[in-house]
């Protein structure tokens, strides 16, 4: 089961796995994802809860991290019941593949 939530920024955080791998972007690629997120002054991230009132980044942690940088207060969050539902590590990435592919449609074509 999942929801969506507006929270405060500063209540989400990336993983340890995506602080030590982070994933190569182009630098111009990175830059226009950041101008659609400034556009469009809002994102929505998939994340987990991660204790009583933090998140954790599933898919979305470019957005974050653009979306820190842009100045942005509060992010929009699915939130992801992934310990109470059958979600596996293959469905996020499939879910993420498909994250990368809209964003790049974006960033192709600005709103």
């Amino acid at each position: 089961m999942s929801h969506v939530a507006r929270v405060a920024i500063d209540r989400v955080d990336e993983t340890l796995e995506y602080r030590e791998r982070r994933s190569p972007w182009i630098d111009q690629a990175y830059r226009d994802l950041k101008k659609v997120v400034k556009k469009a002054g809002t994102v929505r991230i998939v994340a987990r809860k991660a204790g009583a009132d933090r998140y954790m980044v599933v898919v979305g942690h470019h957005l974050l991290k653009a979306a820190k940088e842009c100045g942005l207060r509060d992010v929009d969050l699915l939130v992801m019941d992934v310990n109470g539902c059958q979600t596996t590590r293959e469905d996020l990435l499939v879910f993420r593949l498909g994250v990368e592919e809209i964003l790049l449609r974006a960033v192709a074509d600005p709103l």
